[in-house]
């Protein structure tokens, strides 16, 4: 799968070079495990939806967000839908 990788444009207040270098590793590694899981014929846009779960799911749990939700959707719930439509 050769697929250009995406990454936003960091904000300049932002920007310093630690931030940097972690969200770039970030990045890199949940891009890395989605397509190890899915398997190099894996469809772009579903491996796309699955990063910014993975990427949307740490930062729940970074926030201690998902504790706090009533009713939410289950990642896994989510992926496996994604997965088998």
């Amino acid at each position: 799968m050769a697929e250009t990788a995406r990454r936003p444009t960091p904000s300049p207040e932002y920007d310093d070079s630690g931030i940097a270098r972690l969200r770039s590793y970030l990045t890199d590694e949940i891009r890395r495990r989605v397509h190890a899981a899915l398997g190099p014929d894996a469809d772009p846009t579903t491996t796309r939806t699955l990063e910014q779960l993975y990427a949307g799911a740490l930062i729940d749990a970074g926030v201690d967000y998902a504790s706090h939700v009533d009713g939410g959707a289950d990642p896994g719930l989510v992926v496996l839908r994604l997965l088998h439509r």
